[in-house]
Parts: structure tokens; sequence; C-alpha cells
């Protein structure tokens, strides 16, 4: 039954990759991540986050609207890019 629902899968998403044994990555790799090289510190009355890419832009923080709160239903990053830019 496995196998079958495993070919079902296959077929549906056309790769065989599921058929390939799931592996732990052994014990002595490491994982690094390449962090960003800028400095985030907080600004203005509202302590907006902001980083040192645009310089003396934490000058008119108090001044700057940033949303936080938005979200969408769809998957995918074009639908949600034209609602922020059309409304």
């Amino acid at each position: 039954m496995k196998l079958a629902l495993a070919l079902a899968a296959v077929a549906l998403t056309g790769c065989g990759a599921l058929l390939r044994p799931m592996l732990a990555p052994p014990a002595t790799v490491e994982k690094k991540l390449l962090g960003t090289p800028r400095t985030f510190k907080q600004y203005g009355d509202g302590g907006v986050w902001l980083s040192d890419a645009v310089p003396h832009l934490h000058e008119v923080a108090n001044e700057m609207c940033v949303i936080k709160s938005m979200n969408t239903d769809q998957f995918n990053h074009a639908p949600a890019e034209l609602l922020v830019y059309t409304g």
C-alpha cells in the first residue's frame, strides 16, 4: 500500500525524489548561514527597526508609516505585490 501511494505521489509531482531514501545528514556537518552586514536599531517614538542601509533615514522615523500586519491567502508573491502597489 505504501509503495502504491509513493508511486502515485511520484506520478502526480513528476519527480522521483520521493523514491530516494531519506537519510539524516552526518552529525559532523556544520550548517552556517551568512548574516546581514547591516546593523539594526530602534528609532522614533514607535520604536521602528531601521538598518544603516539608508543613511539618515532614522532622522525621519517619526514621520514614516510602517505596516507590520499585512497578510494574504495567496501562496505566491505576485498577487500580494499587486495588492500592495494597487490597493
